[in-house]
């Protein structure tokens, strides 16, 4: 077992137990990554990893989406819910601005949280 950091909740990490990897590489890398803190519990790392996106892609412009370095971030592992996508009101998957940063160009369907500045 291993004590968060943040809260000091006793969690299982998969990466100190000797196992291939631990659950917290299912979530997106985050930017930069502190080499200073140990492994966060899964109540405190999800939020800490949206915080970072979000700070990330409010620097982001429609000039700059191309470019700004998300691309680097994408893997292919299924997107996570609540940093890839939300389900909205409706049922509908809705892809966030983060998710379509990582993609690295617009499709120009009128995607809702588009970071290139297309509107249908």
């Amino acid at each position: 077992m291993t004590a968060c950091s943040a809260c000091g909740a006793a969690f299982e990490c998969g990466g100190q137990s000797g196992a291939s990897h631990c659950w917290c590489a299912g979530l997106p890398r985050i930017l930069p990554v502190d080499p200073e803190q140990s492994c966060l519990c899964p109540a405190c790392l999800k939020p800490l990893v949206q915080r970072r996106i979000a700070e990330f892609v409010r620097g982001v412009t429609p000039a700059t989406a191309a470019t700004c370095g998300a691309r680097e971030y994408a893997t292919d592992d299924p997107p996570v819910e609540g940093i890839d996508y939300e389900i909205d009101a409706q049922g509908l998957l809705v892809f966030s601005a983060w998710f379509l940063l990582k993609r690295g160009f617009c499709c120009e369907a009128g995607c809702r949280h588009c970071p290139y500045g297309f509107r249908a």
